[in-house]
């Protein structure tokens, strides 16, 4: 059975986000707030000041006062923060894209991976991290589908939650030593993967991992525990899938 080696999300497409007041936008002490330029969870606060910028949140909640909102906090009161929030307006060059070719229409990365496998990478510093994609299924082709997000080590070794579909769909978290023998850590039954709007993600702290998805409907949560690696790259990767992806997020304990 065929597995991708490569995973993981990180990304800033557009924004970078520090644990800086909110209310210097600027981040250069004027105390300036900032204009909506995009705004991805439509609750009309811009990305970029927004404690969830993939989450509506207008009141902006912070119990912990992280900067990581309530809504969206993967550990309510430890530190965290939005290392990485990309809304994919257009290609970030904090990616690095292998295999299918992908296009932007304003709102979201087009990718058609029916034929040739979508892999989208990033640097990533070991820790306890978060990451997120949202995603809208347009079309399938018959045989293998996939779509993963997670993390991966050089030389080899990887970790990732996936939704795989050869047949019969799982929702699993998948892990390799070596980037040849694949081990489902935990998995459950799903529908097949050929339709559908839904979020996968990650939530680690490099001894255990918690995948959950929105796929097809109901939230969907596994566990598992992982072998022991670093890893050095976030990403997620795309088989046998038109798609359009709406955002990544990367979220990370300080």
């Amino acid at each position: 059975m065929w597995r991708a080696s490569l995973l993981m999300m990180v990304g800033c497409g557009r924004i970078a986000f520090d644990a800086r007041d909110l209310q210097d936008a600027a981040g250069d002490g004027s105390g300036g707030t900032c204009a909506l330029d995009h705004d991805e969870d439509n609750d009309g606060i811009d990305d970029a000041c927004d404690v969830c910028p993939h989450r509506p949140d207008a009141l902006q909640a912070d119990a912990d006062g992280d900067r990581v909102g309530d809504a969206c906090d993967p550990r309510p009161g430890l530190p965290d923060r939005i290392a990485f929030f990309d809304p994919f307006t257009q290609l970030d060059p904090a990616w690095r894209v292998f295999g299918a070719m992908t296009s932007y229409n304003g709102e979201q990365m087009v990718v058609d991976a029916r034929l040739e496998n979508l892999y989208m990478k990033h640097d990533l510093v070991v820790g306890s991290d978060a990451v997120e994609i949202a995603a809208t299924i347009d079309s399938a082709v018959a045989g293998v589908r996939q779509i993963t997000v997670g993390v991966d080590a050089d030389p080899a070794g990887t970790y990732y939650c996936e939704l795989y579909d050869s047949g019969a769909t799982q929702f699993q978290l998948t892990a390799s030593v070596d980037d040849m023998a694949y081990v489902g850590l935990d998995a459950t039954t799903s529908v097949p993967l050929t339709a559908g709007s839904f979020r996968l993600g990650l939530v680690t702290d490099s001894v255990t991992a918690t995948c959950s998805t929105t796929f097809p409907a109901a939230r969907l949560e596994i566990t598992g525990m992982l072998p022991a690696m670093a890893p050095t790259n976030g990403g997620f990767n795309v088989r046998g899938l038109a798609v359009r992806i709406d955002y990544y997020v990367h979220i990370r304990s300080n």
